[in-house]
């Protein structure tokens, strides 16, 4: 590729925006200048709407707020919220003030949040007050707790208020005057660990802004589109791929706290909304529903799923709409894109390259094999900025992930003639269960922990929801059913509720190779399906 057209596609990208605007706080507050008064934000579960204008001037309270308590330019602060206003608005302040955001999973609790905690340097954990277990592991940790009470507590709980940030916010109080470098570091995102703990993903201002330019650009967003986001903000999907992409296109943002079946079609006809992001196992909930002569009566005209479900051409006959698809890892960024423009024929492929990224695929000596030859997926990055800058606290496994110029996946993929990119399987230790991906040596070690385990191996079983289950076989020194119904007990109490196994195999003996190390393939071979193990389904 030469310069020039390495440029044009980094001026694709960028979606007329200047470089110093490609920070989350600038570019809402360029839109903001262009056109004040037209609403970017709606909170379904409170009616409350936001104009360009008022987000960035609350955004500048909280900021305030938060430098009053100490927050300035390069703090890594937490922020372990549900969807709200407010968690959007402590995002636009912490990018304000040039501070580090480390979005947590609201579930994150335990030895898993004191290591998120302490491995990102937080220094400030913001989080929901009703969440006492977190305030109590940051506070052991050393870290400030804040606790958020909000439209979404659902019990009494002390905290402080989306009102008293704004009263309290000291509009004397000193912000930076310079403008934030995009190209500094923005957010510490986390991945699943495999044969590791978790990592923290560095992400810059600009990488974030261009993830979500990227999915407009590919998947072609508007000014009139309605955009509905029910995928938790705490994840790259829903908080770089919907809303950095509605800023890039000028499109509108419908929020909602959670996904509810009952409520998505009531959403899409009411506010009238053209685009949403679905995980596959949402997108079976739908489909199982009973289908009604009104399904079609609604004005959705695309849905970005993954991964595509089988069914998804009656879908989108049924639905009246259409899907798209594509390829994104928290380690790197967005590959590919399967778009509108795209024929039917590569439904179910994560689509051709977006702009502004190469990719190949490679055998175990990282040469490149032929079209439509199975092999690990690499890719890499042709313009500046357009990619995550590493594992925080981690270069050994950085520079891993990137040996010999490229990115590597760690996914089994392949490339078809016409540049289709095809997933097949997972290289890494990793199970996808409701859109989040879990670290499988995380797990065990959780439950390693346990009293009467000896070992344990923890495989993902495809679920019929689209996406999997986790079984977990282990090696106990009493395996009757009272100790097992003991063991299930003792998981539900410490494990985060995604990560919570839905089947519990007693085995005499783990598989293993002459290095002592775990067979998992073995274990995947024998259980292949769900319906293998039903007789270990976890009692409700």
């Amino acid at each position: 590729m030469t310069l020039s057209e390495s440029v044009s596609d980094f001026d694709r990208l960028r979606m007329g925006f200047d470089l110093h605007q490609l920070t989350l706080f600038e570019s809402l507050s360029t839109r903001a200048r262009r056109d004040p008064d037209r609403i970017f934000l709606t909170d379904l579960d409170t009616g409350v709407e936001y104009t360009y204008t008022r987000l960035v001037e609350e955004a500048e309270l909280y900021a305030r707020w938060l430098t009053a308590r100490g927050v300035s330019r390069g703090a890594h602060v937490a922020v372990q919220l549900p969807n709200s206003v407010e968690h959007i608005l402590f995002y636009i302040a912490l990018s304000r003030l040039g501070a580090v955001a480390v979005p947590l999973n609201t579930q994150a609790a335990g030895d898993l949040l004191a290591y998120y905690l302490t491995n990102s340097d937080a220094s400030m954990l913001v989080h929901d007050a009703s969440n006492h277990e977190s305030a109590r592991i940051a506070q052991d940790a050393g870290i400030a707790a804040i606790g958020l009470t909000g439209p979404w507590s659902e019990t009494e709980a002390e905290g402080i208020t989306h009102a008293t940030i704004c009263q309290e916010a000291d509009s004397t109080a000193p912000l930076p005057l310079d403008a934030v470098d995009p190209t500094s570091l923005g957010y510490i995102n986390y991945t699943s660990g495999t044969t590791g703990p978790s990592k923290g993903v560095m992400m810059t201002h600009i990488r974030a802004m261009l993830w979500g330019f990227s999915h407009a650009v590919s998947f072609g967003y508007r000014a009139d589109d309605r955009v509905y986001i029910c995928l938790p903000l705490f994840h790259v999907n829903a908080f770089q791929g919907a809303l950095h992409c509605a800023i890039g296109a000028g499109s509108q943002v419908f929020l909602r706290r959670r996904f509810s079946a009952s409520k998505f079609w009531d959403d899409v006809r009411t506010a009238r909304i053209t685009a949403t992001n679905l995980l596959g196992s949402m997108a079976a909930i739908l489909w199982k529903k009973d289908p009604r002569p009104t399904d079609a009566d609604n004005s959705l005209r695309m849905v970005m799923t993954v991964p595509i479900p089988a069914y998804a051409t009656d879908f989108e006959r049924r639905f009246g709409l259409r899907f798209t698809s594509g390829y994104s890892l928290t380690d790197y960024g967005p590959s590919h894109a399967y778009t509108l423009a795209d024929p039917s024929e590569k439904l179910g492929s994560a689509g051709r390259l977006r702009p502004g990224m190469e990719a190949r695929i490679v055998d175990t000596h990282d040469l490149e094999v032929p079209p439509d030859t199975k092999g690990e997926l690499v890719i890499r990055s042709t313009v500046p900025w357009n990619e995550s800058s590493g594992y925080y606290g981690m270069p050994e496994a950085t520079v891993q992930s990137r040996r010999n110029g490229w990115f590597h996946t760690g996914d089994l993929c392949r490339i078809d003639a016409d540049g289709y990119m095809w997933f097949e399987d997972r290289l890494k230790d990793v199970i996808r269960r409701r859109g989040e991906n879990i670290s499988a040596f995380e797990l065990e070690g959780m439950v390693s922990k346990i009293d009467g385990v000896r070992d344990v191996a923890a495989i993902a079983v495809p679920s019929e929801l689209e996406e999997d289950e986790i079984a977990l076989f282990l090696e106990l020194e009493d395996s009757s059913p009272e100790a097992l119904a003991s063991l299930q007990k003792e998981c539900e109490e410490a494990l985060p509720r995604y990560m919570r196994p839905e089947f519990y195999v007693p085995v005499d003996t783990l598989p293993r190779n002459a290095s002592h190390k775990i067979e998992k393939y073995k274990l995947r071979d024998r259980y292949a399906s769900a319906a293998a193990l039903e007789p270990h389904r976890r009692t409700q």
